[in-house]
């Protein structure tokens, strides 16, 4: 798998893992804290698919630590945009709904009310 700075939202040009870390260890400090990692996870859909990629090669310790972020905040990893053909099907969609006005029984008639449809003169 290939998680090369240049390939990996969460790697560093440097080549450093910036999901690495466990809070409380000073062996091994978080490089990121919670709030970063959320705010890019709920920015970037490149983060989500990296993070996911990322979290297997992590150690026991710092994937129970983000394996838990993402349980108590299942709304944030989702990105807050949506691909381009989801919006382009949303505009279109609603650019074609027409209006329907309706009252009373003659729903769908155009005579709303109840009342019978005018009788044409001869």
């Amino acid at each position: 798998m290939d998680v090369s700075g240049a390939q990996n939202y969460w790697i560093t040009s440097t080549g450093y893992n910036t999901l690495k870390g466990v809070p409380g260890d000073a062996s091994n400090p978080p490089v990121l804290d919670d709030d970063a990692i959320l705010k890019a996870l709920q920015r970037s859909q490149k983060a989500v698919d990296d993070f996911n990629k990322m979290l297997p090669l992590l150690l026991l310790e710092e994937r129970q630590r983000l394996e838990v972020l993402v349980e108590e905040n299942p709304q944030l990893v989702l990105p807050l945009y949506k691909p381009a053909e989801t919006r382009d099907a949303r505009f279109m969609s609603a650019m074609t709904r027409i209006p329907v006005y309706t009252a009373g029984k003659g729903v769908g008639r155009g005579y709303g009310g109840g009342r019978a449809a005018p009788t044409p003169k001869k």
